[in-house]
């Protein structure tokens, strides 16, 4: 029974981290990957300026209760015609 606990804390925090990355049109377009275990949550993906990392990092930490968190964004500049 405290797997399925822990299961449900995993998916629900999941749920909160994307929820809270959703809230920005600049990372809710974005393909970012959340990994979620006991002590932390892990952000991976490429966004398009150091500024969208930051603001993934930020809005994760707003809502990942205790978790550390592991910022693993690549930052990828889209090109300019």
């Amino acid at each position: 029974m405290q797997t399925h606990r822990r299961d449900d804390s995993y998916h629900d925090t999941r749920e909160l981290v994307e929820s809270a990355l959703g809230r920005y049109a600049q990372l809710s377009s974005r393909k970012i990957r959340v990994g979620i275990d006991d002590h932390s949550v892990t952000l991976e993906g490429v966004v398009g300026s150091y500024y969208h990392k930051q603001l993934a990092q930020e809005s994760a930490r707003s809502v990942a209760r205790s978790r550390t968190i592991h910022n693993e964004l690549l930052v990828i500049p889209a090109h300019r015609s």
